[in-house]
């Protein structure tokens, strides 16, 4: 089960709620990451980005999966379009790869 979603970093979505507070914006708004991404490529990423061997991730079959979850329809995809977003905010929603990245930095820099 590879679900594609956007991820969220926590201090981005928190800016861009500032933002929406602070521009006093109403509406509906995806403060969430730029770009869709799979569970597995997620997963890549995390790996490559902290130095571990990315070949030790992969879809888990479903033998493999807690039984509730498999029985839990789950849609496969519930990516989000961000441009509105982004347009009426005026900044650029982070993509996945800057996002765990700046995950890696605010841990290093023990910001979290």
């Amino acid at each position: 089960m590879n679900i594609v979603a956007n991820i969220t970093l926590a201090s981005d979505c928190a800016r861009a709620m500032l933002d929406i507070i602070y521009k006093k914006k109403n509406g509906i708004f995806h403060c969430c990451g730029s770009k869709p991404i799979s569970r597995v490529e997620l997963g890549k990423l995390i790996a490559r980005t902290f130095g571990f061997p990315e070949d030790k991730v992969r879809e888990a079959a479903e033998n493999e999966m807690n039984p509730a979850i498999v029985k839990t329809p789950l849609a496969a995809e519930t990516a989000l379009d961000v441009s509105r977003t982004e347009k009426i905010l005026g900044a650029k929603n982070v993509a996945p790869k800057e996002g765990i990245r700046e995950w890696k930095r605010q841990m290093e820099e023990k910001a979290l």
